[in-house]
């Protein structure tokens, strides 16, 4: 049902440049991801993931409809504000979309326009800096007070997490992810002043038999590995944080490939492991970038290019550049969410962890249908234009 009302909201949302045959066409794009096997099998699952992508999807027609406005009104800055809060809290690693969220929040006035002119700009030039910074305020006011409930809301659930999660993701990300694909993980380990003789956690998360959590070596392990320190290790050896950036990759490219998900129960008669995929659209174009997972990357850059470029050219019609700025915001929300996934639990159930990603990436594909569709309305009717005066 949420999927239905949310494929309709996005049809409605739409820039009203495309016609009902258009708008419907880019909301069947948009439902085949939503009801794709490798999301839908979340919904009847207990994962926080669930929540996340709901989020996500719903939050997409809300910021069309904000960014359709050149001054932002209450009604859809209350829908973006909370949409976005909901996604946010929804698991920790989405606080990685709260940088995109705030720039969108501030980036239009959102004052009524007769409080404008109660703020002068002087004419002295030391006044002047200080007086537009003001001004830039205090047109945002409600945007910056929803602004500041967001982020409230956001960094108190994640600061409310257990200690545990900090120290289940620093395992993961040392023994599960770095390790394995380290040439010499005893020197890893000594970079970090950890013991050596850990390196035979190598390939362990933290809850397997053979784990070496419970080691008398490992007693310093959460305060010698931290977010900053794990950092500063790929910054300082280039090779692997390339090789990092491929594991993400083809985590992504995994899409749909959880054996513990979906699975047919063994009466079924079907081989083990077989899942439901009666709607796989989605999936098989997976299939081509497990295949060669770089072209993420190559996708990335065509839809950066496409809305920067949309976004630059439809400056003056805020209903046609919300298509580029939701764009952009996939993007950067997708890249950020993509490094929160690395940096914490990285490796561990990377398929599982890479669905939002995944997601936000495909949810790229309909916004650039909906930016060819305007250029492609926008070319006939310019030659429209030149027949009839020729």
């Amino acid at each position: 049902m949420l999927v239905g009302i949310g494929v309709a909201l996005w049809v409605l949302a739409l820039p009203p440049s495309l016609c009902a045959p258009q708008r419907i066409l880019v909301g069947c794009v948009v439902g085949l991801i939503m009801v794709d096997s490798g999301i839908a099998r979340f919904y009847a699952s207990p994962y926080t993931e669930t929540a996340a992508l709901l989020g996500v999807f719903l939050l997409c027609p809300a910021l069309l409809w904000l960014l359709s406005q050149r001054r932002y009104t209450w009604g859809p800055l209350l829908a973006v504000a909370g949409i976005g809060t909901f996604t946010l809290v929804a698991k920790t690693q989405m606080i990685s979309m709260w940088p995109a969220l705030i720039v969108v929040l501030l980036l239009r006035p959102s004052l009524p326009a007769r409080w404008h002119a109660g703020l002068r700009t002087p004419r002295s030039r030391g006044p002047i800096r200080r007086s537009r910074l003001i001004h830039w305020l205090w047109v945002r006011l409600p945007a910056l007070a929803l602004a500041l409930i967001v982020t409230t809301a956001a960094f108190g659930t994640m600061s409310s997490q257990p200690k545990r999660y900090s120290e289940i993701n620093a395992y993961s990300q040392i023994f599960t992810t770095m390790l394995p694909m380290s040439p010499n993980p005893q020197n890893d380990l000594r970079w970090f002043g950890l013991d050596p003789a850990l390196a035979r956690g190598s390939g362990t998360n933290i809850y397997s038999s053979n784990t070496v959590a419970y080691e008398p070596a490992y007693q310093d392990f959460t305060e010698a590995v931290t977010e900053g320190k794990v950092a500063m290790f790929y910054l300082s050896q280039p090779g692997r944080f390339v090789k990092l950036v491929d594991t993400g990759m083809k985590g992504m490219a995994g899409y749909g490939t959880e054996t513990y998900m979906a699975n047919y129960p063994a009466e079924a008669g079907l081989a083990p492991y077989a899942k439901e995929n009666r709607i796989a659209v989605i999936t098989w174009m997976a299939s081509v970038f497990r295949a060669v997972p770089w072209l993420f990357a190559l996708q990335w850059l065509l839809v950066l290019l496409v809305c920067v470029t949309v976004a630059r050219r439809s400056r003056r019609a805020p209903r046609r550049q919300s298509v580029g700025i939701l764009g952009l915001v996939l993007l950067g929300a997708l890249t950020t969410q993509f490094w929160a996934v690395m940096m914490s639990e990285g490796q561990n159930e990377i398929f599982k962890h890479m669905v939002v990603v995944d997601q936000m990436m495909f949810l790229t594909i309909p916004v650039l249908l909906t930016a060819w569709l305007q250029r492609r309305k926008s070319h006939v009717l310019v030659n429209a234009d030149a027949a009839g005066k020729s």
